[in-house]
């Protein structure tokens, strides 16, 4: 029955374009983040900032360390 239903409905080609547009927007952002920020020098300039916050040792206010 829902071969009958669906044959010749002209809306099934919908869904396919949209999960054709995520797909090549999902490859975009791949090859975005695997080529162009392994080139870019500021990706190894962040990479190198330290993870403190700059305090000099002086916990926050309400925080409280072991």
């Amino acid at each position: 029955m829902s071969e009958w239903f669906f044959q010749g409905n002209p809306l099934l080609a919908w869904p396919l374009v949209g999960l054709g547009i995520f797909v090549a927007a999902f490859l975009m952002v791949i090859l975005y983040v695997t080529v162009v920020l392994r080139r870019d020098r500021d990706l190894e300039r962040m990479a190198a900032l330290p993870l403190d916050d700059g305090s000099a040792g002086e916990p926050e206010e309400g925080v409280v360390r072991a």
